[in-house]
């Protein structure tokens, strides 16, 4: 579902050391329209979500960021 959205670059689970049920989950888009308006508005995103639901004690924190380029 996730992968075969339009403008999905990749993505990766992270859990937290500190606290092992802490966990981010980081999805690189193409662009921030393909994620809000391409997958968030699509029927894709309904199912993974009710499909994810079961995990979340709250619905998660959604962030969106930049990657800083530096020399």
């Amino acid at each position: 579902m996730l992968s075969s959205s339009e403008g999905y670059l990749s993505h990766k689970l992270l859990r937290n050391k500190e606290n092992s049920t802490l966990f981010i989950l980081v999805v690189n888009w193409n662009s921030l329209e393909d994620h809000i308006d391409g997958f968030v508005g699509s029927a894709k995103f309904k199912k993974w979500d009710s499909m994810l639901r079961y995990f979340f004690d709250s619905y998660p924190k959604i962030l969106h960021y930049t990657e800083l380029k530096y020399d």
